[in-house]
């Protein structure tokens, strides 16, 4: 709505028919308006809705202009009064005219003014407040479940690098039991080697000591045998 420059009236100019027309078409339209916002108001959160906060503005905004025009509208009223015997064109104004000029002036007020008390009446914000809050409390859940979330994303990392160096350790461990393993069925080989060629040499010698025995043995039988040929030999020769 476009300011009107009335405040400077000429008492040979007359444009109520021109701003009551202006200001009828601005209230509707910021009526129109209200009616959104006020529908946004019971539907939305009031805080985070960008349209709820343009048609708030917008209807400030209205609510100024139509108020200047209202207050150029009450100016010329007073002129037309003051001069309605002193000047000719305003004695053509009917005093019902100006009367229902008047009611008009007033009517648009009130108008305004109750858009006014509806914007900022005790229900309208206590929404406002209460969506303000919750898309606060809602802002804190996320800073404080993205923390939550970072916080368990690094210990998700710090469990995984304990599980791989734990991996990465008992892999070590394994390596080194398979190389303790292969030593010790390397030595338990040269031992089971050793234990055959001990084995060997015992029956070696035992072959040796067995072929001595039958040698001592066929030794003693001719000894005998000797010895009992000359026991006979020294009966005869005494006899």
């Amino acid at each position: 709505l476009k300011k009107k420059n009335l405040y400077i009236m000429s008492q040979n100019i007359d444009p109520f028919n021109l701003m009551e027309k202006s200001v009828s078409e601005s209230i509707i339209n910021i009526n129109k308006i209200y009616n959104k916002w006020y529908s946004l108001l019971n539907e939305t959160n009031t805080f985070s809705n960008k349209k709820f906060k343009f048609y708030t503005k917008e209807i400030n905004r209205m609510i100024n202009d139509i108020e200047i025009d209202l207050n150029d509208i009450s100016n010329s009223m007073k002129i037309i009064e003051n001069n309605n015997n002193k000047n000719e064109k305003f004695k053509n104004i009917p005093k019902q005219e100006i009367q229902r000029r008047n009611e008009f002036l007033k009517e648009s007020k009130n108008e305004i003014n109750n858009i006014k008390i509806k914007l900022s009446n005790e229900e309208v914000i206590k929404k406002i407040n209460s969506d303000k809050l919750k898309n606060q409390e809602f802002n804190n859940y996320n800073k404080s479940n993205n923390y939550t979330n970072y916080i368990k994303h690094q210990n998700e990392i710090k469990d995984t690098e304990f599980l791989n160096e734990q991996i990465e350790y008992k892999k070590s461990l394994m390596d080194k039991q398979d190389k303790e393993l292969d030593y010790l069925l390397g030595d338990v080989k040269t031992i089971h080697e050793i234990s055959l060629e001990i084995q060997k040499e015992l029956e070696i010698q035992n072959k040796i000591l067995g072929n001595l025995n039958d040698r001592a043995d066929q030794s003693l039988f001719s000894i005998n045998s000797v010895m009992r040929q000359l026991d006979r030999f020294k009966e005869s020769w005494f006899k």
